[in-house]
C-alpha cells in the first residue's frame, strides 16, 4: 500500500471510531497500539473535519424512499459551552434520520425553516408529523396548511402516537455530543453533527466492522478533493 494510500486507510479508520463515539485522545491511542502509528488528537481532529465534509456529500447524493409519518422532535446540545437546540425528523417506517438542523432559537420559524427542509431533502410531503407538545410545530404546520398535514401533538408513552424513536434518537446523539470537546464552534459543531447524521444512516446500521470501513472508505472515494 502506498503512503497515501495508508494514511487514507487510517483516516477511514478514526473516522468511523469517531462516530462511533471515541474520543479523539482514545483514537490517537488506538491508532498507536494497533497500527504504531502517532497521532495527535489536534491533527485527528482535521483529519475527521476534512473526510467529514467529503461524507457528507457522498451521503447528500444517496436518496431513501421515505413513509408518509414523520417524528419531529428538538433537544438541547452544548457547542463550545452554550445551549443551543438540535431539531431533527426521522421517518417512523425506515427509521431514517432525515434532516438534522441546529439553531439558537426555538420558536415557529426555525420548526418551519426544519420541516421545509425536511420535505426538500425527502423529495416529497408526509401525510402525518408527529411531535411533543411545543406550540411552534403547530404555528409552522398552519403556514403550510396547503400542503394537508395531519399534525399529531402531545404525544406521549401512554398514548397511541409517540415520539419514542426520535427520543431514543436524541439520547444516543447526546450520549456522542457528551464525549465530544472539540464542538469549538457553531460551524465546526454543523459539520460534525450533519456527519453524524450521515454516519447513522449509511454505516451504523452495518453490523461488522469490516464492512462498516469498506462501504465508508467507497463512500469517500467518489468524493473528489
Amino acid at each position: 500500500m502506498s503512503l497515501r494510500g495508508r494514511k487514507t486507510a487510517l483516516m477511514v479508520i478514526a473516522l468511523d471510531l469517531y462516530f462511533k463515539g471515541l474520543s479523539l485522545r482514545n483514537i490517537s491511542d488506538h491508532l498507536w497500539q494497533v497500527y504504531g502509528i502517532e497521532k495527535s488528537p489536534s491533527t485527528l481532529h482535521r483529519w475527521i473535519t476534512r473526510m467529514t465534509k467529503k461524507l457528507n456529500e457522498a451521503a447528500s447524493n444517496i436518496h431513501v424512499e421515505v413513509g408518509d409519518k414523520w417524528l419531529a422532535d428538538e433537544t438541547v446540545v452544548k457547542v463550545a459551552g452554550e445551549a443551543m437546540y438540535l431539531w431533527n425528523i426521522m421517518d417512523y417506517e425506515t427509521r431514517h434520520y432525515i434532516v438534522s438542523v441546529l439553531s439558537k432559537r426555538r420558536d415557529s420559524e426555525e420548526a418551519l425553516k426544519v420541516i421545509r427542509e425536511a420535505i426538500l431533502r425527502a423529495g416529497k410531503i408526509p401525510k402525518k408529523i408527529v411531535t411533543d407538545g411545543l406550540k411552534a410545530y403547530s404555528k409552522a404546520l398552519r403556514q403550510l396548511e396547503k400542503l394537508s398535514i395531519e399534525h399529531v401533538s402531545n404525544v406521549g408513552l401512554a398514548k397511541k402516537e409517540n415520539n419514542n424513536r426520535i427520543e431514543r434518537l436524541h439520547g444516543t446523539i447526546k450520549d456522542w455530543i457528551g464525549r465530544r470537546r472539540n464542538l469549538r464552534n457553531v460551524e465546526n459543531a454543523k459539520i460534525l453533527l450533519e456527519g453524524y447524521r450521515a454516519y447513522y444512516n449509511t454505516i451504523r446500521p452495518i453490523t461488522t466492522i469490516s464492512k462498516s470501513r469498506r462501504k465508508l472508505a467507497a463512500l469517500l472515494l467518489n468524493v473528489k478533493d
